[in-house]
């Protein structure tokens, strides 16, 4: 009796314990971003909100914009394009070493890094998984990729891919979908996400509400959806809903016309009734809302690139991915601030949402290494466990479409059989 007492007192310090730790450790979290935040102008504020593509083979025009965007305005982060490992990490060490604040690191990697690098493993597509029978391995890959971002200093990976594939006409999302079946999206775009969660990488549910049944790519122009609102609820919002409860830590915004949510038709990812109206209070998500590129046709024919970043910001989100003409894009929101038109409490919320990223991934420490190293770049791109899996998932997702008595093969032993490997190195 005298040890049963022990033990539920052990349990109970224990459990006191934890929940202090948490609080001392939430209470250093929150330290660190109020003494940046407090640091901060106005308009650098406003700048940690947007992120900037880079690439190592941007002309000298581009690369002295981006210094600027970065040394003299404060901008949050950067998101990498294709682009040479080693090169694309010395040009980001060469602009965090002129950041005020370290910049976030983000990559628009579906199918890992390797959709921006070739030195990295190339995992199988999304519409490939759907052919596994379960999300184990589907997991299992959410952790590999989470680690191989990490192990570049790169934070957020704008996956997965919750769209529901049921136009065969869609030209831009097909093979990023895990099928048709809303269930198996839901499922595996969760097991995914905790994948790449679970070892400290933040991560994006996309296109909100949902960019499956167009058949209009939104980078080239502006997808219209005439679908009801029962349709919406029943399908295309139903993998974000199961997201948004397993935690999904941000989730970024289409550029779709859907006037059954919006009846000016103005695109999602600017209109106040879809980002605000129905993902933050109808769905009840307070996470990081994130555009979709802002350069892109969808949204950036319709007005001029500081007009569409302030319509964005004022809709509600969170982060302005790759707006055009970023330094006029920001001045024209610092103006509105200053005319009154926004409040500054409402911005310092959302930049402390870019904060807290940095905050938890360990940038605000006094001892943090922003720099990659480029000189162990092999020994990061080319696990062997990671190989395994890979190999793993492509067996057991091989599909027998259709078989008219070729399969299985037979009398083999007096055939010449020819093999073509794309990409094979049979050194």
């Amino acid at each position: 009796m005298v040890k049963k007492i022990f033990l539920i007192i052990g349990l109970m310090l224990g459990s006191v314990i934890g929940v202090s730790a948490q609080h001392i450790e939430k209470q250093r979290i929150d330290a660190q971003i109020d003494s940046v935040l407090n640091s901060l102008t106005l308009r650098e504020k406003i700048a940690q909100l947007v992120i900037v593509a880079i690439n190592s083979k941007n002309s000298p025009e581009r690369k002295a914009q981006q210094d600027t965007l970065v040394s003299m305005e404060g901008i949050g982060g950067l998101i990498v394009m294709d682009d040479n490992l080693a090169r694309s990490m010395d040009r980001a060490n060469e602009l965090q070493k002129m950041a005020k604040v370290p910049l976030l690191m983000t990559i628009d990697g579906e199918w890992g890094p390797s959709m921006r690098y070739d030195e990295f493993p190339n995992y199988p597509r999304q519409m490939q998984l759907g052919a596994l029978s379960s999300d184990t391995l589907i997991y299992k890959m959410g952790r590999a990729i989470g680690q191989e971002c990490l192990s570049v200093k790169i934070q957020v990976n704008f996956a997965p891919t919750i769209d529901i594939n049921n136009n065969p006409d869609n030209p831009v999302i097909h093979v990023r979908s895990f099928g048709e079946d809303k269930e198996k999206v839901a499922n595996y775009g969760v097991a995914y996400m905790k994948g790449m969660q679970d070892v400290g990488l933040y991560t994006s549910a996309k296109h909100f509400p949902g960019h499956g049944d167009t058949n209009v790519d939104s980078h080239k122009g502006l997808p219209v959806l005439t679908f009801d609102r029962e349709r919406l609820d029943s399908l295309e919002l139903y993998p974000f809903r199961k997201l948004i409860d397993e935690g999904v830590a941000m989730v970024m915004m289409a550029h779709l016309s859907i006037p059954s949510l919006d009846e000016t038709g103005t695109p999602s990812s600017i209109s106040k009734p879809i980002v605000t109206g129905l993902l933050r209070e109808e769905l009840g998500y307070n996470g990081i809302i994130i555009t979709d590129a802002l350069g892109m046709k969808g949204v950036s024919t319709l007005m001029s690139p500081e007009k569409v970043t302030l319509e964005a910001y004022k809709a509600g989100v969170d982060i302005l991915l790759m707006p055009n003409s970023e330094v006029k894009s920001i001045a024209y929101l610092e103006e509105a601030f200053n005319r009154g038109e926004l409040s500054v409490d409402e911005l310092d919320a959302k930049v402390r949402k870019m904060l807290r990223m940095k905050a938890e991934s360990g940038m605000l420490e006094p001892d943090y290494c922003r720099y990659v190293d480029t000189t162990k770049l092999e020994e990061k791109t080319n696990l062997i466990e990671h190989h395994a899996l890979i190999e793993e998932m492509s067996k057991k997702s091989l599909t027998l479409v259709k078989n008219d008595g070729v399969l299985p093969l037979k009398n083999l032993s007096k055939t010449k059989i020819a093999y073509l490997g794309y990409k094979y190195d049979n050194s």
